[in-house]
């Protein structure tokens, strides 16, 4: 993204983390807007860091940069990831070789620990 500004990225978070020293990213958004990470881009875009149309522009490079991949490599519990592997097959007309680096999966999108048959986990 063109107008990215890591130094106002690393003051948020900080900021954030000194208002609300025990915050976690637990995916609820304070009413100051404190995320509990503020790197996530879709947090950055809610509070006006980022442009929509560089974060759209950008996505779509990225899209299509990996799509035209030999192997893909990602975390295909990602809707974007996903997407990726299947504009790459659709490019190269057959199945690329591909690794997913997910745990196993859980509901609230979040790594899994301890997962047992009944189907309930910890987060890890």
């Amino acid at each position: 993204i063109d107008n990215f500004d890591r130094t106002a990225l690393e003051h948020s978070i900080l900021e954030c983390q000194r208002q609300h020293p025990d915050k976690t990213d637990d995916g609820t958004t304070l009413d100051d807007g404190c995320t509990g990470n503020d790197a996530w881009l879709e947090h950055r875009l809610g509070k006006g860091q980022v442009g929509r149309r560089a974060l759209a522009l950008a996505t779509l490079l990225d899209l299509t940069l990996m799509s035209h991949a030999d192997a893909f490599v990602g975390h295909l519990s990602s809707n974007l990831s996903r997407m990726a592997l299947l504009l790459a097959v659709a490019h190269h007309r057959r199945v690329i070789p591909f690794w997913s680096v997910d745990g196993p999966w859980c509901y609230h999108w979040r790594m899994c620990c301890d997962v047992k048959l009944d189907g309930t986990s910890n987060v890890c």
